[in-house]
């Protein structure tokens, strides 16, 4: 049984020497998909078997077609998919791992500075400051014009340190913004190529559920 599942067949598409886990028979393969391999092969029938590497090619350019007819342009994003198809490859990554693998120690420092800013506790320790300042101020040296004009340096200071705050909170919400940039790239990858994937199996259950039904009814 074991030396059935590896004797060697020959596709007659790529002409390359496949074992019968690789082939599948052309009466099982779907009418749009035959029409892809048999545009681009003509002699080849449903009385002949195709391998995997070809039939994935074949459902490549099927869903091609299908994509350039209902958009009439194929994206970056479009190609992927349908290479992915063709090859058999994978499209799950995780964006986020791979987006902070390439942060710099700058990116970090960003990152953290918005994440400090943007809480609760950073005003709060600055009004907390502030209001402890000018009561130890206030009680303990009431006429001094000096506490005034300190108060007013510590007001530029922080004017300032505002000041620095905006573009560093930028550049980590531009960061944050190429980060949901590719997880809907990813999304979409995703989406479109299961949205590919279930026509395909739609088309080959209603191609089996017809030869089924067809040779039941010869046998009858």
């Amino acid at each position: 049984m074991n030396n059935h599942h590896h004797n060697p067949f020959s596709c007659p598409i790529c002409r390359q020497e496949k074992t019968s886990d690789n082939m599948m028979p052309g009466d099982l393969i779907p009418d749009s998909v035959v029409a892809a391999i048999q545009q681009q092969h003509p002699g080849w029938t449903r009385r002949d078997a195709i391998c995997t590497t070809c039939l994935n090619q074949a459902k490549m350019q099927h869903a091609q077609s299908l994509l350039q007819a209902e958009k009439g342009h194929l994206s970056d994003l479009d190609r992927q998919v349908l290479h992915s198809i063709g090859s058999e490859s994978l499209l799950s990554e995780n964006p986020t791992v791979m987006f902070d693998q390439s942060r710099t120690w700058s990116d970090r420092l960003a990152d953290q500075v918005t994440v400090t800013v943007g809480s609760w506790y950073f005003p709060t320790a600055i009004l907390a400051f502030l209001a402890l300042w000018i009561g130890l101020n206030v009680l303990f040296q009431p006429f001094e014009p000096y506490p005034v004009i300190i108060l007013a340096v510590i007001s530029a200071v922080l004017g300032s340190l505002a000041a620095l705050q905006g573009p560093i909170i930028l550049m980590s919400q531009r960061r944050q913004a190429r980060l949901d940039r590719l997880r809907a790239e990813n999304d979409y990858r995703l989406n479109l190529k299961a949205e590919l994937e279930i026509r395909y199996l739609s088309e080959e259950m209603t191609h089996f559920l017809k030869s089924t039904r067809h040779e039941v009814t010869q046998e009858l």
